[in-house]
C-alpha cells in the first residue's frame, strides 16, 4: 500500500490515532511523507491543525515546502495567531514561515517580530523585511526609470502605505538593530522617504544614527544617491539640507557626476530651479567629458538657460571645451559666444592651442566676434595651423589689431617712429593697403587724416589714387587739405582740376598744399599757376610757392625768399628761413648766417639754425 492510500484511511481511524501518525509522517526525512502530513493538517474538513506545521516549519523538505505555499493563507493565519501567544520556539518558528511564505500584503506581519522578546525572532523579521523593503525601493526605482519622472509624489495605495508604515518603523528602531542596510534605502525613496528620514531623525538623537546614515549613503549606488541629493538639497528641513550638500561633498566619484548630470535632466524644471546650481552643478561638471554627447549637450542648454549670472553660466560651460566630441564642443562654443562674456577664455586658449581644425575655427570666430582684450594673443597658436583658412582668419585678425594699435598711438609717436612702424606693418600684413582705404570711410575726421598720413609715410598714393581723389572734396578742411598734400595725381584731370580750384581757396592751408601737391608733379607746365602766389598775403603759401618754382626750375624764385628773409613779419622770415633751408641755393649758408646776425625773434633764431645745420651738411655731401 502506498503513502497517498494510507492517507486516505485516516478518517476511519479515531482522530487522536490519526494525529499521532500525521506527526511522526511530519517529522519523518522524507518528501512524499512531509507533504501528505502538510496536507492533512492543514484541511480544515480534516484535522484542521495548521499550528502543527507552523512549529516543525524550520524542518520541512523542500516537496512540503511547495504544499506549504499551496497553503500559506491558512498557514499565515495560523502563524500570526501564535505570534501573539505562543512559546519563544513557537513564535520563532511562526515568523520564519512568514518570512518564507507571506507576500508584500504581510509586511506588517514581519514587522511585528521588530517587538518579540527573542532574539532570534527579531532577527528573523529584521532579515525578511532587509528583503522585502530592498525589493519594494529596487521597484520603485525601476518604474521611475521606465517612465516619466513624477514632479510631485502620487498618493500610495495601501500596499505601499503598509511598506512605508514598516520601513519608518525599522529606521526608528534602529538604536536596537544597528543595521545600516536600511538606512541605505533612504536613496531610493525620493520624497516619500525624505518625509520618513525627517521624522525619525526628529526621535533620533543617537549621533551614531546619523553617522551611519551618512556612511551608507555614501556608499549608495550612483543613481539612488544622486536622487537623494536632489530631494534633500533644496527640502525645507535644514537637517536634511546639510546631509544632502555634505553628501555632494564626500561623493566626487565620475559615476556618481554622471548620475547626477542624469537626474539633473531627468528632473522637472520647477523642481530643479528649486535648488541652488551651486549645490550641485559643480559636482555633476567633475565628470563631464564622460557624459555622452547628446546629454551633455543637454546639460548644456539647462546650465545657460537656468544659471542666471552670465559669467557664471560661463564658467560652467568652459568644462564642456574638453569633452571629446566635436559637437560638444562646437555647443559650448557657440552658448559661449551668445553668452556674450569678455573674461574667462582660458578654456578657449586650449582649444585654440591644441583642438582640431574644425573646433578651432568655431573658438576662432567666438573671439573675434567678442573681441576680448587678449583676442591677439589667444589667436596667435593659429598662425602656425596646417589649416590654411586658419592662418589667413589669424592673420587677418592679429595684423588688423595691430595696425589698430598703430592708429591709437599714432598721435604719441614722433615721425621716425610713425614711419619704423608703417613700413614693419607693412611687412606683415598683405592686406594694410586696404585697411588704410577703409580708414577714409571713418566718420571721424580725425581717422581720416591719420590714414592720409599713413599714406604718404607708405609711399602709397598710386595704389590709392581713386580714394585719395574722393577725399579732396571731403566735407572736412584738414582732410582736403592733407590729401591735397600728398596725392600722386600724375596723368589725372580730374586730380589737376581740384588742385587748381584748391589755388584760389580762401583757407591758407588748401592753397599752400595745393601748391606742394603741383611741386611734386614736377612738370614746368605749372609754373605760370604757382608765379601769383609769390605774392599771397599767407606766408606758408608764399613760401611753398617760391619752393616749388625753384625745384621746377624758375631762378627768380631765390630773389623772393631773399627778400622774405628781411621781412618786417616775423612770420615771412619763419617761412623763408625754412623754405630756404629747403632748396639750399647756392649762397644760402651766406644768407643765413647774415640773418642770424640781426634776427631778435627767438622762433626765427631757432629756425636760422636748423636751415643753417642742414645747408651745410648738403654743401659737405655735395664736396
Amino acid at each position: 500500500m502506498g503513502i497517498s492510500d494510507t492517507f486516505a484511511c485516516l478518517p476511519s481511524l479515531p482522530s487522536d490515532v490519526q494525529l499521532e501518525m500525521v506527526r511522526a509522517a511530519l517529522v519523518e526525512p522524507r518528501d512524499e511523507l512531509q507533504s501528505a502530513a502538510v496536507r492533512a493538517l492543514v484541511d480544515p474538513a480534516g484535522l484542521n491543525r495548521a499550528d502543527l506545521v507552523v512549529e516543525r516549519f524550520g524542518e520541512l523538505l523542500p516537496a512540503a515546502l511547495a504544499v506549504a505555499h499551496e497553503h500559506c493563507a491558512e498557514l499565515i493565519a495560523e502563524a500570526r495567531r501564535i505570534m501573539s501567544r505562543g512559546s519563544s520556539a513557537e513564535r520563532l518558528a511562526a515568523q520564519q514561515l512568514v518570512a518564507a511564505l507571506a507576500d508584500d500584503e504581510a509586511v506588517q506581519l514581519l514587522s511585528l517580530g521588530l517587538d518579540d522578546a527573542m532574539a532570534e525572532v527579531r532577527q528573523v523579521a529584521l532579515d525578511a523585511l532587509e528583503v522585502r523593503l530592498g525589493e519594494f525601493v529596487a521597484t520603485r526605482r525601476q518604474d521611475r526609470a521606465d517612465g516619466e519622472p513624477e514632479p510631485e509624489p502620487e498618493p500610495e495605495d495601501a500596499e505601499d502605505d503598509a511598506f512605508w508604515q514598516v520601513f519608518e518603523k525599522v529606521v526608528g528602531s534602529f538604536a536596537q538593530h544597528g543595521r545600516s542596510s536600511f538606512l541605505t534605502l533612504f536613496a531610493g525613496l525620493g520624497d516619500k522617504g525624505a518625509a520618513i528620514l525627517v521624522r525619525v531623525m526628529a526621535t533620533q538623537q543617537d549621533v551614531q544614527f546619523k553617522k551611519e546614515l551618512f556612511a551608507a549613503l555614501v556608499d549608495a549606488d550612483a543613481a539612488s544617491c544622486a536622487e537623494f541629493v536632489f530631494v534633500t538639497a533644496g527640502h525645507k528641513s535644514p537637517a536634511l539640507r546639510v546631509i544632502g550638500r555634505q553628501l555632494m561633498g564626500r561623493r566626487r566619484d565620475r559615476r556618481f557626476a554622471l548620475a547626477l548630470s542624469q537626474h539633473a535632466l531627468d528632473l522637472d524644471p520647477v523642481r530643479r530651479a528649486a535648488i541652488d546650481h551651486e549645490v550641485w552643478l559643480p559636482t555633476a561638471l567633475a565628470g563631464v567629458n564622460s557624459l555622452p554627447s547628446l546629454m551633455a549637450q543637454s546639460l548644456l542648454e539647462i546650465i545657460v538657460s537656468e544659471v542666471g549670472d552670465p559669467l557664471l553660466a560661463q564658467r560652467h560651460v568652459e568644462a564642456f571645451l574638453g569633452h571629446s566630441e566635436t559637437a560638444v564642443v562646437k555647443a559650448a562654443l557657440g552658448h559661449i559666444g551668445r553668452l556674450g562674456c569678455k573674461d574667462g577664455f582660458e578654456g578657449i586658449a586650449r582649444v585654440l592651442e591644441s583642438g582640431c581644425d574644425e573646433v578651432r575655427h568655431v573658438a576662432a570666430m567666438v573671439v573675434i566676434d567678442l573681441a576680448p582684450p587678449e583676442k591677439v594673443p589667444l589667436l596667435m597658436p593659429l598662425l602656425g595651423a596646417e589649416d590654411a583658412d586658419l592662418r589667413r582668419l589669424a592673420m587677418r585678425e592679429v595684423s588688423q589689431a595691430s595696425f589698430a594699435r598703430f592708429l591709437q598711438r599714432f598721435d604719441g609717436m614722433d615721425q621716425e617712429a610713425r614711419q619704423i612702424a608703417a613700413r614693419a606693418l607693412s611687412k606683415i600684413d598683405s592686406g594694410l593697403i586696404d585697411r588704410v582705404a577703409d580708414e577714409f570711410a571713418a566718420l571721424d575726421p580725425d581717422r581720416r587724416i591719420k590714414a592720409l598720413k599713413i599714406v604718404e609715410l607708405l609711399d602709397a598714393g598710386v595704389q590709392l589714387r581713386e580714394p585719395l581723389l574722393e577725399l579732396l572734396e571731403d566735407p572736412d578742411l584738414r582732410v582736403r587739405a592733407t590729401a591735397i598734400r600728398i596725392v600722386q595725381l600724375t596723368g589725372s584731370v580730374d586730380g589737376i582740376k581740384v588742385l587748381i580750384d584748391a589755388l584760389s581757396h580762401e583757407d591758407h592751408r588748401m592753397r599752400a598744399n595745393a601748391i606742394e601737391a603741383f611741386e611734386q608733379l614736377d612738370d614746368p607746365c605749372y609754373l605760370e599757376l604757382l608765379v601769383p602766389f609769390l605774392r599771397d598775403r599767407d606766408n606758408r603759401v608764399r613760401a611753398n610757392a617760391a619752393k616749388a618754382l625753384w625745384n621746377l626750375g624758375w631762378a627768380e624764385a631765390r630773389d623772393v625768399l631773399v627778400a622774405m628773409a628781411s621781412d618786417s613779419d616775423p612770420r615771412m622770415r619763419l617761412s623763408a628761413v625754412w623754405a630756404i633751408g629747403e632748396v639750399g641755393f647756392s649762397g644760402a649758408q651766406e644768407l643765413l648766417a647774415s640773418r642770424q646776425l640781426v634776427e631778435r625773434d627767438a622762433a626765427v633764431l631757432v629756425k636760422l639754425r636748423d636751415a643753417m645745420q642742414g645747408v651745410l651738411s648738403v654743401d659737405k655731401e655735395e664736396q
